[in-house]
């Protein structure tokens, strides 16, 4: 469902203190897009199953420096 809406990778992290804690790293075709699908009634409803409480969502961008 994700690609079909624009996600182009998911990456998964869990925090080595307390593995309740997770980070979901993304990246989307678009902004846009991301947030489309982020608020969208079944992924809010997926949300709320899976994690308790809805995850804090944030769109970042590429500053466009050198990666390794």
């Amino acid at each position: 469902m994700a690609r079909q809406a624009g996600d182009i990778s998911h990456v998964v992290y869990l925090s080595a203190q307390d593995q309740r804690d997770f980070l979901g790293i993304d990246t989307w075709q678009s902004a846009e897009q991301a947030q489309a699908f982020a608020g969208s009634p079944q992924i809010v409803e997926f949300f709320g199953r899976m994690f308790e409480g809805q995850p804090e969502v944030m769109i970042w961008t590429d500053p466009g420096w050198n990666t390794w």
